[in-house]
């Protein structure tokens, strides 16, 4: 039997309605902000959820799983009444927004097809070239890549800036329109970053001077695989399916020509059973494989998407969040502040960042071990063009400068809760006294760098599993 490939696969994200969030300021930043019921056992257990039936011998409990740092899940949890203690009870309105959210959960792949199907698009030609276009609340949109991947492209890009404004409430409306070209292939992109004048080693860019995002090359390459990947897999369902039939066939083959050699039942059956039992082994494997393939293709066409978002929040920040005339956000904490967000965990309306992405911090710990580790006052030094790198010798340091970037974001974020406070307004603003980066730095924080470096290096460490 042939083997599954691994090379891509749709992840489907859960989606819901974005409510308008108020206006300035951080809201629920690790997306912990759901109202569940608690269940509390005599065991010591508590169970939290939406309890969906009830009666005098036990409760029902659709069991909201939403760890740091994973998707959500659900499991649905029979309690017997004389195991349970205490339940705490949401309102009717609670009950009600909360069995909306599981509802648009367990629905999330129907709804995510409706989104697609329902993007309007207008068809043009272009230099020989089919392009699709698209007009929405957030961004026009002109695509060389393929129907279906351009539909899919936007729903997702619309559902990550919705997904942003619940978090980082917009201050104000977007000055001109934001342009997106998704591209559909590599060689287009780079003659793309060509025209930009970019020599970068990246799959998407944001050009806050066309407000223009540029994505898409490997994603529509990658896309050109899933559609193989789909179609060997179907082929391998539709071959285990005959084979099954055919070794029905053989199994009865095999009982009569054992008949005709005078074998006795008893031996007959023990010889049949192992030659079904070889055949279904078989069957089984092929199976797993086709599903853990289909796992792996998933994750990695989730990723591809991950620079696009990253792309998506810099323009949002640029666009609906801070005037580029009155404020000035250094690279470090833009890009710092881009990959926290791109690698949000969407859970219907809500976007949930509540644990450190483990790959960034990983790498970080180690360069903070490493005999030269990376000073928080070069970061803060470093000028933007040492964000890129055009060659590949340079690859290694940019690295080690996003993931400090990353570290010292995440920090001043989720440690210091800085975000939406009056001191990074000022330290944002462009009349905000020093201009010098490290004492404007060490004025947001409240103490002298060296102080502040060894308490950020100690939690960090922290953070790092062992």
């Amino acid at each position: 039997m042939k083997a599954a490939l691994v090379v891509l696969l749709v992840c489907v994200f859960p989606i819901g309605a974005s409510a308008q969030p108020p206006r300035g300021g951080l809201n629920g930043i690790d997306g912990s902000g759901w109202a569940l019921e608690h269940v509390a056992c005599r065991d010591g257990r508590t169970f939290s959820g939406l309890i969906r039936h009830e009666n005098d011998r036990q409760i029902e409990l659709v069991e909201v799983g939403r760890q740091p740092g994973r998707p959500m899940n659900l499991l649905v949890r029979p309690i017997k009444s004389a195991e349970i203690i205490k339940i705490d009870r949401l309102s009717k309105a609670d009950r009600e927004l909360l069995r909306q959210r599981i509802d648009a959960f367990r629905n999330r792949v129907g709804i995510l097809a409706a989104l697609i199907d329902d993007v309007r698009l207008s068809q043009q030609r272009k230099n020989g070239n089919v392009t699709w276009h698209y007009t929405g609340p957030w961004f026009t949109l002109e695509s060389w890549a393929d129907e279906q991947l351009t539909r899919e492209a936007i729903v997702r890009i619309e559902q990550t800036f919705a997904a942003y404004r619940t978090i980082l409430t917009p201050r104000r409306d977007a000055p001109r329109p934001l342009r997106i070209e998704l591209v559909g292939s590599v060689h287009q992109f780079r003659d793309l970053l060509a025209a930009a004048g970019l020599n970068i080693n990246s799959s998407a860019f944001f050009d806050p001077r066309q407000n223009l995002i540029v994505a898409g090359g490997d994603l529509a390459t990658f896309t050109k695989r899933l559609k193989e990947a789909r179609a060997h897999h179907a082929d391998l369902k539709k071959q285990v399916s005959e084979d099954s039939t055919r070794a029905d066939q053989l199994a009865q083959e095999l009982n009569k020509a054992l008949e005709s050699q005078g074998a006795d039942p008893e031996k007959r059956r023990q010889v049949v059973n192992a030659a079904r039992a070889q055949f279904q082994k078989q069957r089984q494997t092929l199976l797993r494989q086709i599903s853990q393939a289909e796992q792996k293709n998933s994750e990695m066409y989730y990723r591809q998407f991950t620079r696009l978002y990253h792309e998506a929040f810099h323009a949002y920040l640029d666009n609906y969040v801070f005037d580029p005339q009155d404020y000035e956000v250094p690279r470090w904490l833009n890009e710092g502040w881009a990959q926290i967000f791109e690698a949000g965990l969407l859970d219907v309306n809500t976007l949930r960042i509540d644990a450190p992405r483990a790959d960034l911090l990983s790498g970080l710990a180690a360069d903070l071990r490493g005999e030269s580790p990376l000073r928080l006052a070069d970061v803060l030094m470093t000028p933007t063009t040492d964000y890129v790198s055009d060659h590949q010798a340079a690859t290694a340091n940019v690295a080690r400068l996003y993931r400090a970037s990353w570290g010292l974001a995440w920090y001043l974020t989720f440690e210091r809760q800085l975000l939406g406070t009056p001191e990074m307004e000022g330290y944002l603003r462009r009349d905000g006294g020093e201009k010098r980066p490290i004492e404007r730095f060490e004025k947001l924080v409240g103490q002298k760098l060296p102080a502040f470096e060894a308490q950020w290096r100690e939690r960090m460490l922290e953070l790092t599993p062992r």
